[in-house]
C-alpha cells in the first residue's frame, strides 16, 4: 500500500514540456549564457510549480544528477518556467549541450523529468570566421540605366573530403540574399537567407548540419546571390520616383 501511493503521488506531479533555449526548440545561439523555457502540463487543475531543477550536459548519457557535466541547478525555489539563465560551466563555439528539467508541484510532489533538449554554440569570436567576403558583380549584364534586373550570380567551388569525417558544420551568410546548395542540393529548408538586419550593425548568419550532405572524395559546393534588402531596389522609391531606388546600404 506504501508503494502504490507513492506511485500515485508522483503521477501528480508537473512535467515540463515544450523545451526551448532563446525562444527556440533545438538551436544555434550567440548567447554565451543562454535562458531556457518550458511549459508544464500536470493531472489535475490548479497545479503551480513551486520549484524546478535544471541539469545541462555534453551527452545525453550524463544527464544525471551525479554525472551532469555542464550543470546542475539544484533545486531552485521558484515558480520560473520562462528565461532562467544558464548558469554552468563556460561553454565554448560549437558546443552541444543537452539538457532536462523537472519541477515540483504546490505538495512538494517532484514530477518526472522532461525529455532531453538540446543547444548548439555558434561562433563566438569574430576572429572564427576564417572566410573572406566573396561576390560577383553582373550590373553590366543588366538591361537598361534606369531600372534593370541582373542576373543573380552563381558561385561554385568544389572540395574533397578524406575518410573519416565524422561532423561537418555550415556557417554561412551573404550580404543581401543567398541560396546554398552542396552537390545540387539546397541546404536548409528557409528562403530569403540570412534576413533582413541593419547591415551597420550586424549580419545574420545560418549555421547547418552538412554531414549527410558530404561522401568521400570531389564536392560541389555552390550558392547563388542577389542584392536582397541590402543592396536591392525599393519599390516605394520605383513608385515615388525617388532619385536614388536601389542600394541604400551598399
Amino acid at each position: 500500500m506504501l508503494a502504490l501511493g507513492t506511485v500515485l503521488a508522483h503521477a501528480k506531479g508537473l512535467t515540463p514540456t515544450y523545451l526551448r533555449c532563446e525562444y527556440k526548440e533545438s538551436p544555434v545561439t550567440d548567447a554565451p549564457r543562454p535562458r531556457l523555457s518550458w511549459e508544464l502540463t500536470a493531472n489535475e487543475n490548479n497545479q503551480i510549480q513551486t520549484a524546478y531543477q535544471v541539469l545541462v550536459a555534453t551527452s545525453v548519457e550524463k544527464l544525471t544528477e551525479n554525472a551532469a557535466d555542464l550543470w546542475d541547478s539544484g533545486k531552485v525555489a521558484g515558480r520560473a518556467t520562462a528565461q532562467v539563465e544558464y548558469s554552468g560551466k563556460t561553454l565554448g563555439s560549437r558546443s552541444i549541450c543537452y539538457w532536462k528539467v523537472r519541477s515540483w508541484d504546490k505538495n512538494g510532489v517532484a514530477g518526472a523529468w522532461s525529455k532531453s533538449s538540446l543547444w548548439e554554440m555558434g561562433l563566438l569570436a569574430k576572429s572564427e570566421w576564417k572566410g573572406e567576403w566573396v561576390g560577383l558583380d553582373l550590373d553590366h549584364l543588366g538591361k537598361g540605366k534606369v531600372y534593370h534586373l541582373p542576373p543573380a550570380p552563381y558561385l561554385r567551388k568544389e572540395v574533397t573530403v578524406r575518410n573519416g569525417l565524422k561532423k561537418a558544420r555550415l556557417y554561412v551568410t551573404a550580404l543581401g540574399l543567398y541560396e546554398f546548395s552542396i552537390n545540387g542540393k539546397k541546404t536548409g529548408d528557409a528562403f530569403l537567407t540570412p534576413g533582413w538586419t541593419d547591415y551597420d550593425k550586424r549580419v545574420y548568419y545560418q549555421t547547418y548540419d552538412v554531414t549527410a550532405h558530404l561522401k568521400v572524395g570531389s564536392n560541389a559546393l555552390a550558392s547563388q546571390l542577389s542584392y536582397g534588402w541590402y543592396a536591392g531596389y525599393l519599390g516605394y522609391s520605383l513608385l515615388v520616383q525617388n532619385p536614388v531606388v536601389r542600394a541604400f546600404l551598399r
